[in-house]
């Protein structure tokens, strides 16, 4: 399913390769692009708080991806999924919670 080459020896094959890892998971966006549902992997987060870091943990390489000049087909979904997930997940903070 997931396709990756490994051969990683520049920075557009470091591009590529995290272009690609990002559009594998693609088909697990949820929830008008605000969260990824990679199934039942809870560390001490609600189910909600789980779909939200696991979309925000992308971001750790589309940002650098994108400052480093390339471009990203789907960007959109990314834009949409940044102005829906607060509203889908947030709600009133909570105590013990990084949601803030």
């Amino acid at each position: 399913m997931w396709k990756f080459n490994s051969e990683i020896y520049t920075r557009d094959d470091l591009a590529r390769a995290m272009r690609d890892f990002i559009e594998n998971a693609r088909p697990f966006l949820v929830n008008e692009n605000s969260g990824y549902d990679f199934g039942e992997s809870l560390a001490h987060h609600t189910p909600e708080g789980t779909l939200l870091e696991g979309w925000s943990r992308m971001l750790w390489g589309l940002v650098p991806y994108l400052a480093g000049g390339y471009e990203y087909e789907h960007l959109d979904d990314f834009i949409e999924g940044f102005r829906k997930g607060p509203e889908l997940y947030w709600g009133a903070p909570q105590d013990r919670t990084r949601d803030l």
